[in-house]
């Protein structure tokens, strides 16, 4: 694929009557992709073309339906099938001919229904009304869908842009939803960041946050680990990119709309701004990632909601507290406990829950709290189920508020070594102010502040040596180490 990486045309998928940057730029260029049209038997594309085409680039919108066969009704797979026995698709398989590429072509449009037809002829899966594989139909059966037409479009050395354009026109009038119109910006390192943090990507083969972590069952159904919910229609990506966007626009909690990620997108942030804001969103999948292995001890599974809220909750401390230690268990437990009278049903809430939401008049506080977990438009319905849970759980012994300054000055150093009678505070020995360092007492990973009470100067290799230990903790096994 071609790397040129422009300025890309805007991403708006709610006015679809509006002309799209890159033909603005040249109204009524009829010839300007200049493409090849044919048409070859399924017969020849699958046999001869397939092994030339990279039919999941990174653009790519993900299978739909990972699972190939249906039970009580056809799969998507099953169903194209079924489509194409009955002559019902005439749509183009649309490629981009990269002769510079892994590939020869890589698929633009129609992915699902080349990697079924492959499937379904190479005996992946059986025809569901029938229950055959290809291989048990008739012979004339298989020669007659073999020999099926169908159209090919091929563009050539298309840029990335170009590529996004295509597919977006193509599907504006199928079933494309907002994040698989998004991801189809493969090449700009937002899109990069946000798609390879939330899953492993074809080609890519890249190590995804591990809170996204999943495998396939003997049944070949798609599981994750800790959530539960799937990465269908790119649900789990859709959540990432809204965390992208808090830390795009500043941090703290705020609106993460459709129209919001279309904006980040658009702007298409550098690729080393785009590192600075992995780093924040990974900080706060490691917090949701913690939960949820607190939730696996009790044989749970985040849902789509405690997600949003675990990820709302980290955000809005980060953003009052600063930098801040917690007690995993004990957060989770105490979160639990107060989320949990909002999920009963209705006529079970307390009467506090019953009262009249202040957004809604027919809807509950219960009611709005839920709800409002799936709400990104407004900074009062994102907001309103972190201070509603928050409000009622006791987080006292699962947070401690960490100093954000972690260095003692000079002239405090200077003081306290004067203080000790030029000794270090471990081993009782001479110490000059060069040879020292100025160690908290109380570890600063443990809540320990950087004021003056709480400094002690010592020598550079215990203070290294100390970790999380305070130093009077240090000194107590040093004296036992020394006397032994």
């Amino acid at each position: 694929m071609s790397n040129r990486c422009s300025q890309n045309p805007p991403i708006d998928g709610t006015q679809l009557g509006e002309v799209p940057m890159l033909l603005q730029q040249q109204p009524f260029a009829f010839n300007r992709f200049a493409p090849k049209q044919t048409t070859k038997t399924i017969g020849q594309f699958i046999q001869i073309d397939y092994m030339d085409i990279d039919v999941y680039p990174e653009g790519q919108r993900l299978d739909t339906e990972p699972k190939l066969e249906g039970t009580d009704k056809p799969s998507k797979a099953q169903g194209i099938i079924y489509g194409f026995m009955c002559g019902l698709f005439g749509g183009a398989f649309i490629l981009n001919e990269t002769p510079n590429g892994k590939k020869m072509s890589e698929i633009i449009d129609a992915g699902h229904r080349t990697r079924y037809l492959w499937a379904f002829i190479f005996g992946q899966f059986r025809e569901f009304y029938t229950g055959k594989f290809f291989s048990e139909f008739d012979p004339e059966f298989r020669k007659a869908f073999l020999d099926i037409n169908i159209n090919i479009v091929t563009y050539f050395d298309l840029s990335p842009e170009e590529i996004a354009f295509i597919f977006q026109m193509v599907n504006k009038t199928t079933d494309v939803n907002h994040q698989e119109m998004l991801n189809s910006y493969n090449c700009i390192p937002v899109a990069k960041h946000i798609r390879e943090m939330s899953r492993v990507v074809r080609g890519v083969e890249n190590d995804c946050h591990p809170l996204f972590t999943s495998y396939t069952t003997q049944k070949g159904k798609l599981t994750f680990k800790n959530l539960m919910f799937g990465n269908e229609r790119l649900r789990q990506d859709e959540m990432v990119a809204r965390l992208y966007f808090r830390f795009f626009d500043g941090g703290g909690l705020g609106v993460m709309n459709r129209k919001n990620l279309e904006e980040m997108y658009n702007a298409s942030p550098d690729n080393d701004t785009m590192i600075k804001l992995t780093k924040q969103v990974k900080k706060t999948l490691d917090f949701v990632h913690e939960m949820s292995k607190v939730a696996a001890s009790k044989n749970r599974k985040l849902t789509i909601r405690e997600f949003s809220l675990y990820s709302r909750l980290f955000i809005h401390l980060t953003d009052k507290l600063g930098s801040f230690s917690y007690d995993r268990r004990e957060f989770f437990e105490s979160i639990d406990r107060a989320f949990a009278p909002f999920r009963v049903k209705l006529e079970s809430q307390t009467k506090e829950l019953q009262a009249r939401s202040p957004f809604d008049a027919g809807k509950t506080v219960g009611q709005q709290v839920m709800d409002s977990l799936g709400e990104y438009d407004t900074l009062s319905h994102v907001s309103f189920p972190v201070e509603q849970i928050l409000a009622r759980a006791n987080l006292t012994k699962a947070i401690m508020q960490l100093d954000t300054a972690r260095l003692f000055s000079r002239e405090e150093r200077i003081a306290k070594l004067v203080e000790q009678g030029d000794v270090c505070a471990v081993d009782g020995l001479p110490l000059t102010l060069s040879e020292a360092e100025g160690a908290h007492i109380i570890a600063h990973t443990a809540g320990g502040r950087t004021v003056y009470d709480n400094l002690a100067m010592v020598r550079a290799c215990y203070n290294k040596k100390m970790g999380s230990i305070s130093v009077t903790d240090y000194q107590s096994i040093f004296n036992l180490d020394k006397s032994a």
